[in-house]
């Protein structure tokens, strides 16, 4: 099979910009065919950067006329359910940054929304490679930091 899996991505932020484009472009069988950011014009120096066909300023924008088979939410996380929930309902799916939503009610929602639609959400937990991150890991495996399970 030659056909890539089109991506695109709502969020133009330093994650989206250091993260995800440049480990995209490492990906093969992958194209980011769109991009959208309320801030059109950062969106656009991206999508020029990176050779995005598609920006958009609005995800419904995005959603209608990208063609796309999967969707990356890279927004502030109050934001996250919201464009998640969007991009389910258009029958495409989603890596979203953790957290999914704000709560667990929003959750449930993303939930039903795969098990409606017959898509796959999979969110990103990126801190956990982070070098400092890592070392505490260590540290805690290690029981230097003590018995943390009895503090529960």
């Amino acid at each position: 099979m030659t056909d890539k899996i089109r991506l695109g991505i709502v969020g133009a932020g330093a994650l989206t910009q250091v993260g995800h484009l440049p480990a995209l472009r490492k990906v093969r069988g992958s194209a980011v065919v769109g991009i959208c950011d309320n801030d059109l014009a950062k969106a656009r120096a991206l999508a020029e950067r990176f050779e995005i066909p598609v920006v958009h300023s609005d995800i419904t924008e995005l959603l209608e006329f990208a063609p796309l088979d999967a969707v990356l939410v890279c927004t502030p996380n109050h934001l996250h359910e919201s464009h998640a929930l969007a991009a389910l309902a258009a029958k495409l799916h989603v890596f979203v940054e953790r957290p999914v939503a704000l709560t667990p009610a929003g959750v449930q929602r993303v939930i039903r929304a795969v098990q409606k639609h017959g898509t796959q959400v999979m969110v990103g937990a990126w801190h956990r490679y982070r070098p400092d991150v890592q070392m505490i890991r260590s540290f805690v495996q290690s029981g230097e930091l003590g018995d943390l399970e009895s503090i529960r």
